[in-house]
C-alpha cells in the first residue's frame, strides 16, 4: 500500500516468565500484521489486557519484538542503526494514559516540554523558548503555566502538557495509549476535540487505543477488534459499526450505552473470564466465550477473511 505510513508484518511479543526451573511465555501480542495510513486515526480496541498498549510500544520501538517487522515509510526499523534510530524518535511520539505518571514532578511545565528538543540536539536558547510558547498556546494552556509544577494542574490540564510534549518536535506519528480515559467524560470531549484539530493542523496521524468504543467511534478513521493479542475484525469505521461481523465485536458493541431512554438494544452477554495470554486456548481464541462456537473452533486457527472491500473477519462462521 503506497499511502501506508506504518506497516507491521506478523508481529509477536512474548514475555518470559519463569516458574521454577520452566520458562513459559506471556503471548502479549501474537502475530499481527495490519497499515496505518498517513493522516488517519487507525484505532485499537479491546479488553484490558489483550495487548494493545504492548502493540503501540512495538510500532514505536520502545520494546523490542520476539519476532516480525514494523515499517516507517517503508524502512524497517529493526533494521536502523542508533544514529538512525535517533532521528526517526522526531517523527513518532506518544500520549500516555495516565498523564500525572507521564510527567516529572520535580520539573516546571517549561522544561518538561522543552526536554525532547534539548534530547535532539536544538542548543538555543530563545528557539526552544520560542517553540514551547507556541505549542502551549496551540494545546489551550496559558503562559503562566510555564512556571508551575505537574501537580498544580488539573488532570485534563496535565494531558494537554503530556500533548504539548508529544508535539514540540512536529511528528509524524502518534500513538495515543488511553489518552482519555484517566480523564472525567466532559473533560475527555475536550481533550478529543482537541486531538482532533491538532491532527488537521499539523497532519498527524494517530494510533488511538482505547477500551472504550463511544470513544473509538468518535475519533477513529479505522478501527481494529483485539482479544488476547489477536486481531479478530478490522475495516472502516461505518463498516465495524453498522455491520460487525465477529461475535466479539458485536458483543462489545451491543454493550455501549444508549442515550436515548426508549431505545432498546439486545445485549449480548458474554460467559467466562479471558483465558490467561500464558496458556490461551487453541485455535480461535475466543471459542471458550463465543455464543456462535461451532465443534472445530478449537480446532484450528482462523485467518483474517475479506468479507467486502477493506472489512477482514477471523472468523470462517461470520456469517451463519
Amino acid at each position: 500500500m503506497t499511502d501506508a505510513l506504518i506497516r507491521v508484518e506478523h508481529l509477536k511479543k512474548y514475555f518470559p516468565q519463569k516458574e521454577g526451573f520452566q520458562t513459559n511465555y506471556v503471548k502479549a501480542v501474537d502475530d499481527l500484521s495490519f497499515t496505518i495510513r498517513k493522516g488517519e486515526t487507525f484505532g485499537l480496541v479491546g479488553e484490558s489486557g489483550c495487548g494493545k498498549s504492548t502493540t503501540g510500544r512495538l510500532l514505536l520501538d520502545l520494546i523490542h519484538p520476539t519476532e516480525g517487522e514494523v515499517y516507517f515509510e517503508g524502512e524497517k526499523i529493526s533494521a536502523m542503526k542508533p544514529r538512525e534510530l535517533m532521528r526517526l524518535r522526531r517523527h513518532m511520539q506518544i500520549i500516555f494514559q495516565d498523564p500525572f505518571a507521564s510527567l516529572n514532578p520535580k520539573l516546571k511545565v517549561r522544561r518538561i516540554i522543552e526536554e525532547p528538543l534539548r534530547f535532539h540536539g536544538i542548543k538555543n536558547r530563545k528557539t526552544r523558548d520560542e517553540l514551547v510558547r507556541d505549542i502551549l498556546n496551540v494545546v489551550g494552556l496559558p503562559e503562566a503555566a510555564l512556571e508551575r509544577y505537574p501537580h498544580e494542574f488539573s488532570g485534563g490540564q496535565q494531558q494537554r502538557i503530556g500533548i504539548a510534549r508529544a508535539l514540540i518536535l512536529r511528528p509524524d506519528f502518534i500513538v495515543c495509549d488511553e489518552a482519555v480515559s484517566a480523564l472525567d467524560v466532559s473533560v475527555q470531549a475536550q481533550v478529543l476535540n482537541l486531538l482532533s484539530g491538532l491532527k488537521d493542523e499539523f497532519r498527524l496521524t494517530y494510533l488511538f487505543i482505547s477500551h472504550n468504543l463511544s470513544v473509538i467511534k468518535h475519533i477513529c478513521d479505522r478501527i481494529a477488534v483485539m482479544y488476547l493479542g489477536k486481531i479478530v475484525e478490522i475495516g472502516d469505521r461505518e463498516m465495524i459499526f453498522k455491520n460487525p461481523c465477529h461475535p466479539y465485536t458485536k458483543a462489545l458493541i451491543s454493550a455501549i450505552p444508549i442515550p436515548d431512554p426508549d431505545e432498546r438494544r439486545s445485549r449480548i452477554l458474554l460467559e467466562g473470564d479471558i483465558p490467561s495470554p500464558l496458556n490461551p486456548p487453541s485455535g480461535c481464541r475466543f471459542h471458550t466465550r463465543c455464543p456462535s462456537c461451532k465443534e472445530d473452533c478449537g480446532g484450528h486457527e482462523p485467518e483474517l477473511l475479506e468479507v467486502e472491500p477493506g472489512h477482514f473477519v477471523a472468523c470462517p462462521y461470520w456469517n451463519a
